[in-house]
């Protein structure tokens, strides 16, 4: 795929809320945008202040382009999106980012773990197949109403019997069947099971500290560096 850079103009088209402090927000998107899975946009919000998003998917015949966001840090982009309504007008740039599936002739699996927004994505990751390879996504949330994705993932399993996934929830509320924790311990307990993983590749996104408590992890178990790529949401 092409990828072209460019100042797009787009209003909301679609809006969903969930657990209070995350947005499902589609933008119908003038012009020739497209993206290569993992690539983000950058919206311009008032007195010039920027913030970037990764894009979930872009329906290309609808012209629909779908972002997954955390109002929760607060600031201008936060306020901005939470008073958003359908026909708020974005301005972006994209797509941008070099966070992207990196193709290798190796039969070892892809391990994705994400935190919150960070599992945006790897959605449009694990629906483009990578290769036919196995693919395993951890996704750690804080608590049980923010699994919302858990029907959108059981779909991709059924579609590709090459992807599976864990959800994590650190600090759930009542009983769970989900794990209890967080991502990095998860796949410890999973290490020896999971076959040829001392060849796999790494893809982790989500918040700062997970990143380098994983990047630790891989690191110790004797991981080259060149099967790890990370990006730091916040």
């Amino acid at each position: 795929m092409v990828n072209r850079i460019g100042i797009y103009n787009s209003r909301i088209c679609r809006l969903e809320i969930f657990a209070g402090r995350f947005r499902r927000i589609w933008l119908s998107v003038q012009g020739d945008f497209a993206f290569i899975p993992g690539q983000f946009i950058n919206i311009k919000f008032a007195t010039n202040i920027r913030r970037s998003y990764s894009v979930v998917g872009f329906d290309a015949e609808k012209r629909e382009l779908e972002l997954l966001i955390d109002v929760s840090p607060g600031g201008v982009a936060s306020e901005f999106f939470i008073s958003a309504e359908l026909g708020t007008e974005v301005t972006f740039l994209g797509s941008l980012g070099e966070f992207v599936y990196k193709e290798k002739t190796v039969d070892a699996p892809v391990i994705f773990l994400a935190t919150g927004t960070g599992i945006a994505p790897f959605l449009p990751m694990v629906r483009s197949n990578l290769q036919g390879r196995q693919v395993k996504l951890f996704w750690g949330v804080r608590y049980n109403n923010e699994t919302f994705l858990k029907a959108e993932l059981d779909e991709i399993v059924a579609e590709n019997p090459s992807f599976t996934y864990e959800i994590c929830i650190s600090r759930p509320e009542g009983e769970i069947t989900e794990f209890h924790g967080y991502v990095t311990k998860k796949l410890e307990l999973e290490w020896e099971s999971m076959e040829n993983i001392t060849n796999a590749d790494f893809y982790i996104c989500g918040a700062g500290p997970m990143l380098g408590d994983a990047y630790k992890l891989l690191i110790e178990r004797g991981i080259n560096t060149t099967n790890i790529y990370t990006e730091k949401f916040y």
